[in-house]
């Protein structure tokens, strides 16, 4: 098992000496900042991808959905995430791989757990191409020209593009 940390952060240089000192160099990679236009070439090698984001998030009512989770999803990538709630409502338990939020236990076994059982990264990735076929951008585009259109005084909805 290989861990490849992609951009930056405030805890980078935290991370990057913690690797030094437990001697993970042949184990953990980290990038740092990659332009966007040479992730897929990264992403392409992966097995899962793996999202950190914390509770506090929507505690606080920032129902942001991760971008990164949709590069994997598009790129048919299965995604260790956090089970909140706007991840929840576009990926079910067949489409992701979910770990209680900030439970760093709880998210080693489900690391370990997607190591140890290639057929869950099989089946993630099945329901992968069905969440990519209902959620593409013709799809989306459709859905969201359809709320603006029926908003009230809107436009007819040709003279929405």
């Amino acid at each position: 098992m290989r861990l490849l940390l992609i951009g930056e952060g405030d805890f980078l240089p935290t991370v990057e000496a913690l690797v030094r000192e437990w001697d993970l160099g042949d184990r953990v990679q980290c990038m740092g900042f990659v332009p966007v236009e040479e992730l897929p070439a990264y992403l392409a090698r992966a097995d899962v991808g793996i999202v950190g984001n914390r509770g506090y998030t929507e505690a606080r009512q920032n129902y942001m959905l991760p971008v990164k989770m949709l590069e994997y999803a598009a790129m048919e990538i299965p995604t260790i995430a956090p089970r909140l709630r706007v991840i929840r409502h576009y990926f079910d338990e067949e489409s992701a791989i979910f770990y209680r939020p900030d439970d760093a236990g709880d998210m080693a076994r489900r690391i370990v757990e997607a190591h140890r059982r290639p057929e869950l990264i099989a089946n993630v990735k099945r329901h992968l191409r069905t969440f990519n076929r209902r959620h593409n951008w013709s799809a989306m585009e459709r859905k969201y020209l359809d709320i603006v259109a029926a908003r009230p005084g809107a436009r007819a909805l040709g003279e929405v593009r």
